[in-house]
């Protein structure tokens, strides 16, 4: 017999209480008895349940298995889910008992709070719901308060995972607050699903201050904008209207998620903040305006997207700005404003109002663009403006137009004025009109863009009558409206153009006809009066070769732009730069001196050379006795100077040094082209050298009195004394350093008598060449220590500087080429010196007892060390160090029984393999086996390393070790190895114009590059990198000549000392030689890393054509025609004669000096050419 007790509402009571009124006592006693026997049947009753049925929980009701109930709360069943949601208190969860179909929304009671809907593997079908509300609504009503300390979130979960859980309507799910003060979060559990059905589109509607956390599951949740921000507890949230989402952005920046079209403006309240659009687009569908700032000292930046409006007209405009001290940006935007109306406005009664327009639209075809009667400013920089009657109107404030890429349009034709007040339908592109508002006079500078009025002026200025509507000339309107570039389509822009400015025949502002110089488009008859009015960042043009004394003066900051000119001096420095002043250098051009004791550049504040020649054409010093009667320094360096890739500074003296960085005399206070000068230039001038060509001088660069010298990369060449001189504090971490056989050294270093010199030369890295075994190094030029110290942490020497060396670098390695490295570790020595090398320690005491060390090689047992005389040394034997000097290490192959060999019986070839994307270089181009190898990739820009793979000659991995991100190591097998390296796009390639990333389009050498490249005669030096202003050296010219010959076989063994057999120059230098094309330098010597002079050069190509006869030829009147060498003197004459070489820019041959790579691919393309002909 089955059993059903009736649930009651919970809230109901099960009696109505005492009669507390009533004085019968009798009754009171009968309602007693009433009252108990009612308990004692319900004892009975429940006695009679299961006992399953007294446990009920969510899935059983207490009715038994024919429940039909779709709700429960606790133990509390409900007919319907809309009766168990309606009943929920703060915190408690509802469960969905079955799947529901609904008509109408379900909805929490709108005073509570952190109520659950558990779909507890159910579905709700809600497709016939049709209310705003959705078909579930969780949310508050006006009047709730947050209860502290109480989980306030409104959830719906799926705890049973893996079935049922959706919600399905038109909107699913809408979240709501009554009170915006008290936002309410929302959230969307774990399985799930909400599906929109009919025309929806948002799953999740969020209205007033309900927001969501942010996911990437949450995000599109909201179909229709979405507005993200991170909230002041750093957490991430999504608001349903830009509104709400700024009062709680931390950081005042709220994104928009996905498209918006709805009837909420824009509006800034009482903040400044940021909208980005999300590359998305704002849709307003009311009449009125898209953006408004609506309180003072408010804002709002609009950024990556698209305003746009649905309706025929808006009757305000598309930004209203009616407040003071407000601030508009649009960044990157596009704004469509229709009908005939306002794009941007503010109000005349306004103060301090700025509108900024960066690389933004701004179309109103039918109405205005901007009008801005308030006093502020408009900023209108690299944006786009089209609209009818007027573009931008200015009748109070400044407006400033800027940027190439900028353009206005007009196309309506002038109205008549009506009222006495509003924008005036001029139809001109800017108008700037006077009409005596309360925000003063309008003020207007233009110095780019372009500006077109189809039927009016494209800028006009004038006076407006306000009382009587009558339009007047503004006599004095130039001293309000400046223009100084941009393009025009109506020429009476001619009466606001600035001084030195024109319009040429396509109405673009140009420099007028004799500037010598310009600032942007206007032009200066004087580089000094462009520096003068020079602002500070702007960039000053030379225009024609100038002859003028520069000064730099202090608080100037500039870029001067050579552009291929050249700018010589008259009487004293060419440019001075003052103490607090800053100038930084560009472009190809000539800065030359020609007076005696005066520099190119005489530095006292801050130079920065990206580009440029730096010369003194007049010099006429000779040597360290030999003055001349013209002589000094290219550069003087008293401040703050860095010299990048790109500059060349050369001159042919020999008596002072070429650059000087430092003071001659520290304290001669009194002389600031002597001695330090408090306030006039730098206690302690810095100079760093980060690339560029460098050649001449006594000694090409001199680091001296209290001055620091770093030099990163360049090439720097010397005839006389030294490449570096230091007296002071430099580093040296990287570049070519070489002199010939008459200089001194390589380096000078020393301190002196004068006390602030300290005389602490560093060196990590660079290769230092100095013929005959001269030293790299000398101290103090009489060889005198005194406080010099000298310390080699790395790179490559001609010769031994092993008395430098790091404590650290405890060996030295010399290959057989006789360079010298510095190695921390024997194996790493030995790697060095490779096939035919030796090692040797760095130990400074001969006569110090040492332990010869036991290096280990991978596959090899190691035998003993062998000296050069053959004598035989054990590791770990203790000698003297005068023993351990110029040892070979001797090996057994472990799987060779016979008794050691020496690693130089057999060496195997390293091939290199790239895919075009990067290069890749080994140690050596063969080793024996067990050498250890270091490999060098280096990517082209946009690409990084996808694979670099080390294979014998068995098609066998050889494992590789990576030691930076740029170096790897790897021993060498007992066969032929190959190295192939691949690279793939890292995200920022992008498809490069030229050839090579280091030849611009714009050089004058550009079509030769591609001409030696295009016809194979010469190569890059890496597959993007062609190092235009690098040294050319004599064997580079011998393989050149080469390949143009076709490379053909040799006979001749190589007659030079310094040409070995196994060069990669070997056979073109043995084959130019044989053909008669080359001679040695002396003493059975090719100088094959030498740099080939213009002389040289012009002898091979000489003799290479046959020899042809010269004798009718006459050089040019060249200043320096004297100075040829007797041998080449035909040999220029012919190269002159044929076009090959031409002077340079100050009327000299150079004859002596180096050709760079770009001198020589125009050498050479010119040279190829005749040869075809």
């Amino acid at each position: 017999m089955g059993l059903s007790l009736s649930i009651q509402e919970r809230d109901k009571p099960l009696w109505t209480g005492w009669r507390t009124k009533s004085n019968d006592v009798k009754e009171c006693l009968e309602v007693k008895k009433r009252l108990l026997a009612s308990l004692m049947c319900l004892c009975l009753l429940v006695g009679l349940l299961p006992a399953t049925a007294l446990a009920a929980g969510a899935t059983d009701c207490p009715g038994g298995d024919e429940c039909n109930h779709e709700a429960a709360i606790g133990n509390t069943h409900y007919g319907t889910l809309k009766e168990a949601m309606g009943a929920a208190k703060n915190g408690e969860t509802v469960d969905l008992l079955r799947n529901v179909t609904l008509t109408k929304s379900v909805e929490t009671v709108r005073k509570v709070s952190g109520i659950t809907l558990d779909l507890n593997g159910h579905n709700i079908d809600g497709t016939a719901v049709t209310s705003s509300n959705g078909v579930v609504w969780m949310g508050t009503k006006y009047g709730w308060k947050p209860v502290e300390g109480t989980d306030n979130t409104m959830k719906i979960i799926n705890s049973v995972s893996d079935q049922g859980g959706e919600i399905k309507g038109t909107l699913p799910v809408q979240f709501s607050t009554g009170d915006s003060r008290y936002p309410i979060p929302g959230e969307i559990g774990e399985g799930v699903t909400l599906t929109v059905t009919g025309d929806g589109t948002d799953a999740v509607q969020l209205k007033s201050s309900a927001y969501l956390v942010y996911s990437e599951n949450s995000r599109d949740y909201i179909k229709n904008g979405g507005f993200k921000v991170t909230a002041a507890d750093g957490i991430e949230r999504i608001y349903g209207s830009y509104a709400n989402a700024a009062k709680a952005a931390y950081n005042g920046v709220v994104t928009m998620l996905h498209d918006y079209s709805g009837k909420a403006s824009i509006s800034s309240g009482n903040r400044v903040g940021v909208l980005d659009l999300g590359g998305n687009t704002f849709t307003y569908l009311n009449p009125d305006k898209i953006i408004e700032i609506n309180y003072d000292n408010a804002g709002i930046t609009i950024q990556n997207g698209t305003l746009t409006a649905n309706a025929e007209v808006l009757s305000e405009g598309g930004v209203t700005a009616l407040y003071n001290n407000t601030t508009l940006v649009l960044e990157r935007v596009t704004m469509n404003v229709p009908g005939n109306s306002y794009g941007i406005v503010t109000n005349g009664t306004n103060t301090g109002n700025t509108i900024t327009l960066k690389d933004s639209t701004l179309n109103v075809p039918d109405g205005y663009g901007i009008y801005f009667p308030s006093s502020g400013s408009v900023t209108i920089e690299d944006s786009v403006i089209n609209a009818k009657y007027s573009g931008v109107q200015m009748c109070s404030g400044s407006l400033t137009v800027k940027g190439d890429k900028t353009a206005i349009t007009t196309t309506g034709k002038p109205q008549p004025k009506t009222e006495n007040d509003g924008a005036i339908a001029d139809g001109a592109a800017i108008s700037v009109i006077n009409r005596s508002y309360s925000g003063g006079t309008p003020t207007m500078s233009i110095t780019g863009g372009t500006f077109s009025s189809e039927n009016a002026y494209a800028v006009k200025a004038y006076t407006f009558n306000n009382t009587n509507n009558i339009e007047g000339k503004w006599e004095n309107a130039k001293d309000f409206v400046s223009i100084s570039g941009g393009t025009f389509s109506s020429d009476n822009v001619t009466d606001y153009l600035d001084d030195g400015c024109e319009l040429d025949e396509t109405g673009s502002v140009v420099p007028s006809d004799g500037s010598v110089a310009s600032i942007g488009n206007k032009g200066y008859r004087s580089l000094e009066a462009a520096i003068t009015e020079a602002k500070a960042g702007d960039t000053v043009t030379l225009l024609e070769n100038v002859t003028e004394d520069v000064t730099i003066p202090a608080k100037t900051t500039i870029t001067l732009d050579l552009n291929g000119k050249t700018l010589q001096n008259n009487t004293s420095d060419t440019i001075t730069v003052e103490y607090g002043a800053s100038l930084t250098i560009q472009g190809d051009g000539t800065v030359d001196n020609k007076s005696h004791g005066r520099a190119a550049i005489y530095n006292n504040g801050t130079v920065v050379l990206n580009g440029g020649q730096y010369t003194r054409s007049a010099e006429t010093g000779q040597d360290a006795e030999t003055p001349g009667k013209n002589s000094y320094y290219n550069i003087l360096n008293h401040g703050s100077m860095t010299i990048n890739n790109g500059v060349t500074v050369s001159q042919n003296g020999g008596f002072s040094s070429m650059i000087a960085n430092g003071y001659y005399n520290y304290t001669d206070n009194n002389n600031p082209r002597n001695g330090y000068v408090k306030g006039t230039n730098h206690a302690n001038p810095e100079l760093v050298i980060t690339g560029g060509t460098f050649s001449g001088g006594l000694n090409t660069v001199k680091n001296d009195d209290g001055a620091k010298l770093t030099i990163v990369d360049g090439t720097f060449e010397n005839t006389k004394q030294a490449a570096v001189m230091n007296w002071n504090e430099a580093t040296i971490k990287g570049g070519s350093f070489s002199v010939q056989a008459s200089a001194r050294s390589v380096l000078v270093n020393g301190s002196g008598a004068n006390t602030v010199d300290q005389g602490v030369l560093t060196i990590e890295g660079g290769t230092f060449t100095i013929p005959g075994g001269k030293p790299i190094i000398s101290i103090n030029q009489n060889e005198v220590p005194e406080k010099a110290e000298t310390t080699v942490k790395g790179g490559s020497y001609s010769s031994s500087v092993a008395k430098y060396a790091d404590p650290n670098l405890k060996f030295e390695a010399k290959n057989s080429n006789g360079i010298y490295t510095y190695h921390s570790t024997v194996e790493d020595a030995l790697d060095a010196a490779g096939s035919g090398g030796t090692v040797s320690t760095t130990e400074k005491n001969p006569n110090l007892k040492i332990t010869l060390p036991t290096p280990t090689k991978e596959g090899y047992t190691f035998l003993y060390w062998e000296a050069e005389n053959g004598t035989q040394y054990k590791g770990g034997q203790k000698v003297k160090a005068r023993v351990f000097q110029n040892l070979t290490a001797v090996w057994k192959k472990n799987s060779d029984s016979s008794s050691g060999s020496s690693d130089n019986e057999r060496t195997y070839a390293i091939i290199t393999e790239d895919d075009g994307n990067g290069s890749v270089t080994v140690s050596a181009d063969e080793a024996s086996a067990g050498t250890r190898i270091t490999v060098t990739v280096k990517p082209d820009a946009g690409y990084e390393l996808d694979e670099l793979t080390v294979t014998d000659a068995k098609n066998k991995d050889l494992k590789v070790t990576k030691r930076s991100e740029t170096t790897y190591t790897f021993h060498m097998a007992d066969s032929k190895v190959t190295v192939e390296a691949s690279f793939t796009k890292d995200g920022t390639i992008q498809k490069p114009d030229t050839r090579f990333d280091d030849v611009a389009k714009s050089a004058w050498y550009y079509k030769a590059v591609e001409y030696v490249a295009e016809n194979g005669i010469m190569s890059g030096v890496s597959a993007r990198e062609f190092a235009p202003n690098a040294g050319f050296s004599r064997a580079m010219l011998a393989q050149t000549l080469y390949a143009m010959s076709g490379k053909p076989a040799v006979k001749a063994e190589s007659i030079f000392a310094d040409v070995a057999a196994n060069a990669w120059y070997a056979d073109a230098v043995n084959w130019a030689a044989e053909k008669g094309y080359v001679s040695g330098v002396g003493d059975g010597k090719f100088a094959p890393d030498a740099s080939v002079t213009r002389e040289q050069m012009a002898l091979i190509l000489y003799r290479y054509a046959g020899s042809p006869d010269a004798s009718g030829m006459v050089l040019r009147e060249f200043a320096d025609g004297d100075s040829v060498s007797a041998y080449a003197v035909d040999a220029i004459r012919w190269a002159v004669h044929e076009g090959l070489i031409s002077g340079m820019e100050n009327n000299t041959l150079a004859p002596q000096g180096t050709a760079t790579r770009a001198q020589v691919a125009q050498i050479l393309m010119n040279f190829h050419q005749k040869l075809d002909k």
